[in-house]
């Protein structure tokens, strides 16, 4: 059964949002393969709530996928590894 996701990536200050191949590689490589990436929406750079990796500010990516099964523990090991990634949330659509 294929089901849509939303995943939001909490990606550091200085990551180039005008380059749309690098926003759906840093994507693709956080879900794997065998999910297709729809749409990715660039929300904007905002102000951190509190420090991440001594960052004070993020940019906020909006990603929609549609795959069988995405699982969160594979993504958090992909976010460890990508220096780009400060936070992430995936979200199960329907």
């Amino acid at each position: 059964m294929m089901r849509t996701y939303e995943l939001m990536v909490v990606a550091k200050p200085d990551f180039p949002v005008d380059d749309e191949a690098r926003r759906k590689s840093l994507v693709q490589d956080l879900v794997g393969e065998g999910v297709s990436v729809d749409t990715i929406s660039v929300v904007g750079k905002k102000r951190l709530a509190y420090e991440i990796k001594k960052q004070t500010e993020g940019v906020y990516l909006l990603a929609t996928l549609t795959g069988q099964s995405i699982k969160n523990a594979e993504i958090q090991k992909r976010a460890n590894v990508n220096a780009s990634v400060l936070r992430f949330l995936l979200i199960i659509k329907h």
